[in-house]
């Protein structure tokens, strides 16, 4: 667990060195998008309610991609980059 409880009493089971705040969980909370072709970059926040939707690398990954597919596009096509 890495959240004390609620009511303040730490975790028995929670060493001091596991202990964490919300501020220092929600820093690591950012994803840095790379366009590469225009050599640009910029960082998204994503609130909590994004994250508990989209869990794991796999879930995130097919977010972006139709996000930013138009439909029908064919994957083999010559204008797919």
């Amino acid at each position: 667990m890495w959240l004390s409880s609620a009511a303040g009493s730490p975790d028995p089971h929670q060493t001091e060195s596991q202990e964490k705040t919300v501020h220092e969980i929600r820093s690591h909370r950012k994803i840095l998008r790379v366009d590469l072709t225009a050599r640009k970059h910029r960082i998204e926040e994503p609130d909590d309610i994004f994250y508990r939707t989209y869990c794991g690398g796999s879930a995130l990954a097919c977010y972006y991609l139709l996000k930013e597919r138009r439909a029908g596009v064919d994957p083999w096509g010559p204008t797919t980059s």
